[in-house]
């Protein structure tokens, strides 16, 4: 896909604008009206709340951490947003985010040793994701903000049922790049209610 096929975040805002018949914007640094302020505000929620979830373009598996020559502490790069240790067979380690540091629950400690090997899942910018992932973001904003600027009860562009739909052409998608392995079922969506082993 060329860039001039990929979904911007300026577009993203002005669809958002258009379902609520507000004027387009040219500039997404400095919007130039009250709405368009909005609608960036909801972009980037919908995109976290989006990312808050597992999914094979946010997360990256055995990531070095590295802790710090001088105070042994490790500190968490900001688009880390969580951790899961890793180890080796047996060795089980309660490591969490604090603050923006690692913190080993078991030993009350922030000092380390060692490197670090964690699973780990990123937030990234709204271009940094696959446009199947853009689209359920998109659906998934406009949705909520015509709820806050229109109310829930407004005839909507976009309903849950478009934003059920993106989702599911998201986890579809997820289940392809992850490749599941011969028997083992891929994972049911439960919030669009759809066995996704038949896909």
């Amino acid at each position: 896909m060329s860039n001039s096929t990929r979904i911007t975040e300026l577009e993203a805002l002005n669809t958002m604008l258009e379902t609520i018949g507000s004027s387009s914007i040219t500039n997404i640094d400095s919007p130039q009206n009250a709405d368009a302020l909005a609608a960036k505000g909801t972009l980037r929620l919908a995109l976290k709340e989006v990312q808050s979830e597992k999914w094979w373009f946010n997360t990256e598996y055995n990531y070095p951490l590295i802790p710090n020559s001088g105070t042994g502490e490790i500190d968490i790069p900001v688009n880390i947003t969580h951790i899961d240790y890793t180890g080796r067979f047996g060795d089980y380690r309660d490591l969490v985010i604090r603050g923006s540091r690692l913190y080993d629950k078991d030993n009350h400690t922030f000092i380390f040793t060692s490197t670090i090997y964690v699973n780990i899942r990123l937030s990234l910018e709204f271009d940094e994701i696959p446009e199947v992932a853009k689209l359920y973001v998109i659906m998934k904003a406009c949705r909520k903000f015509q709820d806050q600027m229109q109310g829930d009860n407004a005839a909507h562009q976009f309903t849950r049922e478009d934003e059920g739909a993106a989702r599911s052409n998201l986890v579809a998608e997820d289940i392809r790049q992850t490749k599941p392995s011969f028997g083992v079922l891929p994972r049911i969506d439960p919030n669009v209610g759809l066995d996704m082993r038949n896909i």
